[in-house]
């Protein structure tokens, strides 16, 4: 985990928003899930790259739960230039679904 992830609130907002939002160690750890869930779905030689998120991006009224998990996920497929076999899906209710 980068050690400023959150550092573009500051910088679009100023630092007296950032002041550590509550939800941002769940934010983080979705973050965790979603790279971690993106390597293990990877042939075995594929997963030999070392993953650091630099950056995380949410909006209040639009991040739900398990969005950043899967954002997290689609962006280590697209850097590492692989895909699973079957990837998560939004379901009917609008949340994301994972295999």
């Amino acid at each position: 985990m980068g050690v400023d992830v959150f550092g573009w609130r500051g910088r679009s907002y100023g630092t007296a928003v950032c002041a550590s939002p509550a939800g941002d160690e769940r934010i983080q750890a979705e973050a965790r899930e979603g790279a971690w869930y993106a390597l293990v779905q990877l042939p075995e030689s594929a997963r030999e790259v070392l993953v650091s998120v630099v950056e995380i991006v949410t909006a209040p009224a639009d991040t739900g739960p398990g969005d950043v998990k899967f954002a997290a996920a689609h962006s280590v497929w697209q850097a590492v230039g692989r895909e699973p076999d079957q990837h998560p899906w939004i379901g009917d209710d609008g949340n994301p679904v994972f295999p």
